[in-house]
């Protein structure tokens, strides 16, 4: 399996493509086939090494995502393969006080940007169908927002 990890260091030049095993659900998670990442600028603040927390490396960024469930592990009640679901920043700080420990999707646990993912089960949101379609458009227009303004600052 193919993802996007920081390799090493920081940085533009340490931010490679890597091959993974294919990721099996434990007991209680979900195998997501990531379908659409949306970058944001913490993500690039990750990869540049510019986040004001850092997080040990490899590290594969990008919290926000949408995908499909093609495994479910042992113990999992509240997923099934083919349920849509989206990657969220902290997927486990559902409400009430944040605790320093929640793990940051993209940070403390790798993310999205990956060809699959293994989530805890009950640390996903599931997808509106309707979705679909601007999920990718709207990773597409991120991605060429991002790629524009990284052209600009080489004029």
């Amino acid at each position: 399996m193919r993802a996007m990890a920081i390799v090493g260091a920081f940085g533009l030049d340490h931010f490679k493509l890597v091959e993974r095993p294919i990721p099996q659900p434990r007991y209680n998670e979900v195998v997501i086939r990531i379908a659409a990442v949306s970058l944001n600028y913490r993500d690039m603040d990750m990869v540049l090494g510019t986040y004001p927390f850092k997080f040990p490396l490899p590290l594969v960024p990008t919290s926000d995502g949408v995908g499909q469930v093609v495994a479910v592990g042992e113990g999992v009640t509240r997923a099934k393969v083919g349920d849509r679901v989206l990657g969220t920043f902290h997927q486990s700080w559902i409400a009430g006080r944040y605790e320093e420990d929640t793990p940051q999707l993209g940070g403390s646990a790798d993310g999205m940007l990956a060809e699959r993912s293994p989530r805890p089960a009950r640390h996903r949101s599931r997808a509106l169908e309707s979705d679909r379609r601007r999920s990718r458009h709207l990773a597409v227009r991120c991605f060429n927002f991002l790629a524009l303004a990284g052209d600009r600052e080489s004029h």
